[in-house]
């Protein structure tokens, strides 16, 4: 008898554990797709390493976009000059990191601006979302990119 006590009473206390787990892991799962879908969306660069872009008048200088495709696990964009593409290798709650960028490798002025831009996207391991903004930070969560949702 007091084995069969026991045993009821480990049951219960498993039962109660995993069900707690189980909410857990429900939540998670709900706050990881409901970032996902609002991160797949067209961003436009505001800031790189905390310093606002300025609005460049060469006609052939265009915004830094970003277009993330969370369904596909790939992106796209432009650096200002040159067209861009890559992978997402990882994206969950508040973590998400690129791979396999790669660029066409037209000349423009402000060259400084899209390598930096790469350098940023190269350090990307975590994010941030406020609002209609988008923060791309590094393993310190460090701000590395501000961007704004404008589509």
């Amino acid at each position: 008898m007091e084995k069969l006590l026991i045993l009821i009473f480990s049951i219960t206390v498993m039962s109660c554990s995993t069900t707690k787990t189980n909410n857990t892991s429900k939540k998670n799962t709900e706050e990881v797709i409901l970032n996902s879908n609002r991160l797949h969306d067209i961003w436009v660069v505001k800031e790189l390493f905390r310093e606002k872009l300025q609005n460049i008048s060469d006609e052939t200088r265009k915004q830094i976009t970003l277009e993330i495709f969370t369904n596909d696990m790939k992106i796209l964009g432009n650096d200002g000059c040159n067209n861009f593409f890559g992978k997402i290798i990882k994206v969950d709650a508040s973590k998400i990191s690129f791979t396999s960028i790669g660029s066409t490798k037209k000349m423009c002025p402000h060259m400084e601006t899209s390598n930096n831009f790469y350098k940023a996207m190269n350090d990307i391991t975590n994010y941030r979302l406020e609002k209609t903004y988008l923060y791309l930070l590094d393993a310190n969560n460090n701000e590395l990119l501000k961007l704004l949702k404008v589509d």
